[in-house]
């Protein structure tokens, strides 16, 4: 039973990875990619991909209406000829991504997107079943604002029944950069105050 249930931990944290890179460099696309058999996981460039293995759903949830690209500086020191032959001399092509986790009758977003005028992440959670009050709970990667954007709507709760995990270093690194770096992680926070993990922050 530990094996299968390492197996499972380990095929789950491989389909993140695996779904997280498929959408670095992909190009719009309504279809759903299902896969019932962890061996024959089918993973696409799409809006949502969705797998499942045995009891547990997972399902990739793309934010970004429009195409992406990371500035190069973001990555270091490139060697010219590195950028030439990739053709990523105006950025590196990326996608925001949320994901989905829905185990034992409960639903786990990990991160909630940009959340900007013309994210696709609501719609996209739709499609996939469920709907902002069906999240039980939020895990937050980290606070940058592609990350959490999603968790606000004007001055309102997006979520308003998900519990928030966050690390709680990341929470008090925020917390000590000047108000106008934080404000949107501040402001955030606050709004979840009442559903935020108490052993976190």
């Amino acid at each position: 039973m530990i094996n299968r249930m390492m197996r499972k931990g380990v095929f789950l944290l491989s389909s993140v990875l695996l779904a997280s890179l498929c959408g670095a460099g992909c190009h719009s696309s309504q279809k759903q990619a299902t896969a019932t058999d962890e061996e024959q996981t089918v993973f696409a460039c799409t809006d949502s991909v969705t797998t499942v293995c045995d009891s547990v759903k997972l399902t990739q949830i793309r934010d970004n209406a429009q195409e992406r690209l990371m500035q190069l500086s973001l990555f270091g020191e490139l060697p010219q000829e590195l950028i030439d032959s990739l053709g990523i001399s105006q950025g590196v092509p990326a996608s925001i991504s949320a994901f989905l986790l829905e185990i034992d009758g409960k639903r786990i977003l990990f991160d909630t997107g940009m959340g900007a005028p013309d994210s696709r992440s609501l719609a996209n959670l739709s499609a996939a079943g469920a709907t902002p009050d069906d999240i039980d709970y939020i895990y937050l990667s980290h606070f940058h604002g592609d990350h959490i954007g999603g968790m606000m709507k004007g001055d309102s709760i997006v979520f308003p029944r998900a519990e928030v995990y966050a690390a709680q270093q990341e929470y008090d690194s925020w917390m000590q950069m000047p108000d106008d770096k934080k404000v949107q992680v501040a402001t955030t926070m606050e709004a979840y105050k009442d559903r935020a993990s108490r052993s976190l922050w």
